[in-house]
């Protein structure tokens, strides 16, 4: 599942184009669409349910804001959230320079006077936790780079052994995607 904040008008289209490049490849990959009667919570809350009953992977798209404490049930702090309290992976996506996001706090916050956010990023997404460089690279790209980290975590999944010694990934083929 594609977990980002809200308001993110480039980003979320360059994730959506990135989403189509995997669905292409076999990979299934949630993304709530937020369109005109659609109803936010309700898909945010079936992606949610599916992730943690097949054992699935957030990917967060880690913007500056990213786990920001809102108004919303269904922000990616709430997202973030539930990775944590499910044992669920995260594989955390930099898209901007600022890296690991930095939610703002504080006494004039509407919603996080105690930095409930910055937190929970610690502790979800640790600077031990090696994010997916997305900066400055294409959707073709960075879809090839998380196949290549998703099919290598179920191949160690699988066989308790490192992937590398399993098999080597496949670039995708540009000409397939474009």
């Amino acid at each position: 599942m594609v977990s980002a904040s809200a308001d993110r008008g480039p980003v979320i289209t360059h994730m959506r184009a990135v989403q189509e490049c995997l669905i292409s490849h076999n990979y299934e990959v949630l993304m709530v669409h937020v369109g005109a009667g659609a109803d936010v919570g309700q898909q945010t809350m079936a992606c949610l349910g599916r992730i943690k009953r097949e054992r699935g992977v957030i990917l967060a798209v880690c913007t500056q804001d990213y786990a920001e404490v809102t108004a919303s049930q269904f922000s990616s702090y709430r997202h973030l959230r539930f990775a944590l309290d499910n044992s669920l992976e995260v594989l955390p996506l930099r898209v901007e320079d600022i890296y690991p996001p930095e939610p703002p706090w504080g006494e004039e916050h509407p919603y996080d006077q105690n930095g409930s956010g910055q937190a929970l990023v610690g502790m979800k997404i640790p600077p031990s936790l090696v994010p997916l460089d997305c900066r400055g690279r294409t959707a073709v790209q960075i879809a090839s780079d998380i196949a290549e980290r998703l099919s290598i975590e179920k191949a160690e999944w699988s066989s308790g052994r490192p992937a590398a010694h399993l098999f080597e990934m496949p670039e995708i083929p540009l000409s397939r995607i474009q």
